[in-house]
């Protein structure tokens, strides 16, 4: 994020806060449910939801820029599935909108021209190889380091997404140690598993409440240090003070 468009966007964010008026600072847009991955904590793929049309997401594209949004997010899903997901990216671009996306990082080798175009990339990574296959898939390990290598050779910024459940708690030190050793920053998610929402069917991989706050005690401590982790101590001591 260069410092012009960070002045330009706390102005307008400060201006809208003045005036008591909300915008979309940041949207993270579903661009699909499909997936070729089957994470055993995320149920996405399970909801046929169609796919919305090229057309409806340049229109919602536009209508998020006119509300005074800034930043867009691609998710899925798998949103490198859709064949049109280079136009939506280059589209948001051209709105003046950066454009971020996450993704499992297997199909980044054939879809570089729509990742170049990026502002950022976050490619999902739960631990070693043999926890990563474990909670994505087989080969999902080296599809992620592949995509982040790709990325970096295109100039896009990449960062780590790791979702922490009990197959991956373990994990926790050598994802600290990978990301400094690399240089990439790292983001670490907590496993939802409520009923209602992605994660409904995760319960069996979800760590017990006591469990979960001694790790985000780790993870918080860890923030105090580490230069790259993407979100602060207090984010993790406020989730583990949270009531389950």
């Amino acid at each position: 994020m260069n410092a012009a468009w960070a002045l330009e966007t706390g102005v307008r964010l400060m201006t809208a806060a003045a005036r008591g008026r909300r915008i979309p600072f940041q949207t993270t847009l579903f661009v699909t449910n499909r997936c070729n991955k089957k994470c055993v904590y995320c149920s996405i793929p399970d909801d046929p939801a169609p796919d919305l049309s090229t057309d409806a997401w340049r229109t919602i594209l536009a209508r998020l820029r006119g509300a005074g949004g800034r930043r867009v997010l691609f998710f899925g899903g798998e949103p490198l599935l859709r064949d049109d997901i280079g136009e939506l990216v280059g589209f948001a671009r051209h709105l003046g909108l950066r454009a971020g996306m996450t993704t499992n990082g297997s199909l980044v080798p054939d879809r570089v021209e729509a990742v170049r175009n990026l502002h950022s990339l976050a490619v999902s990574l739960d631990g070693r190889p043999a926890t990563q296959e474990r909670t994505r898939g087989r080969d999902s390990h080296g599809e992620a380091l592949r995509a982040v290598e790709i990325a970096r050779s295109c100039g896009v910024p990449v960062k780590l997404n790791a979702v922490l459940c009990a197959d991956n708690a373990a994990e926790v030190p050598w994802l600290l140690k990978f990301s400094a050793a690399n240089r990439v920053p790292l983001v670490l998610n907590l496993l939802r598993s409520e009923e209602t929402g992605y994660h409904r069917d995760a319960g069996r991989h979800r760590l017990e409440d006591e469990a979960m706050r001694e790790l985000l005690r780790t993870v918080a401590d860890a923030a105090r240090t580490h230069p790259l982790m993407v979100f602060s101590k207090f984010t993790y001591e406020t989730a583990r003070r949270w009531p389950d």
